[in-house]
């Protein structure tokens, strides 16, 4: 029996790589068995990409985005966003004044996610994330 393998790629990009896509670095790799990404957290991800020298981050809330691409590629595989907005996380990883993400928009995100064409959904809560 074949292994169900799938790789869980960081938030971001370092400059000179490509968007953070499973199909981008290893869509012609015979182990892969789905593709994944990671939308993240990030209400403004200009902010937090140049603050930590990344060049790329998407902006959360408009995950269906990189989902409907990897949805798209080829070879074609099942996608999930392996790390969307999380419950309680805050906004731009922890500055403090743009708030925490809400119990509505981990279920929008689960919304854009099915609806882009997405596999299934991977749900997050901070308390969970930290072991709280």
């Amino acid at each position: 029996m074949k292994p169900f393998i799938t790789y869980h790629p960081p938030c971001c990009s370092e400059w000179g790589t490509a968007p953070p896509r499973t199909s981008l670095y290893f869509g012609d790799r015979e182990w892969l068995s789905m593709n994944m990404l990671q939308s993240s957290h990030f209400l403004d991800p200009k902010a937090f990409v140049k603050s930590n020298r990344f060049s790329f981050g998407w902006k959360a809330e408009f995950n269906y985005q990189p989902i409907f691409d990897e949805y798209r590629s080829e070879p074609i595989r099942p996608v999930i966003d392996g790390e969307s907005r999380y419950e309680n996380l805050r906004k731009d990883d922890f500055y403090l004044k743009k708030g925490s993400w809400a119990s509505y928009d981990s279920r929008n995100s689960a919304y854009h996610s099915i609806f882009a064409g997405a596999a299934g959904h991977t749900y997050g809560d901070n308390s969970i994330y930290q072991f709280f």
